[in-house]
């Protein structure tokens, strides 16, 4: 990812967006931002109908498996 600058959309709504845009396709993006404002979740409140299933991240992990603990790894002299 290149360099990127901060732009303030709304009160709190920031968006970063790449430094090398050209002025025209800048102004437009901002544009289209500031009018499908609200297509973006700022929050999680912001999605009222999302299932938690599909939000939710859990790991497929075999309840049967046995736990072990790794032996530590000394990669330097600290």
């Amino acid at each position: 990812m290149g360099k990127v600058k901060e732009i303030k959309i709304a009160d709190e709504k920031r968006f970063k967006i790449a430094v090398g845009l050209d002025s025209d396709i800048e102004q437009m993006l901002i544009q289209m931002l500031k009018i499908d404002l609200r297509s973006f979740a700022w929050t999680s409140s912001d999605m009222p109908n999302i299932d938690l299933d599909f939000l939710c991240h859990r790991l497929n992990v075999d309840p049967r498996s046995k736990v072990k603990v790794q032996r530590r790894r000394r990669l330097g002299e600290e």
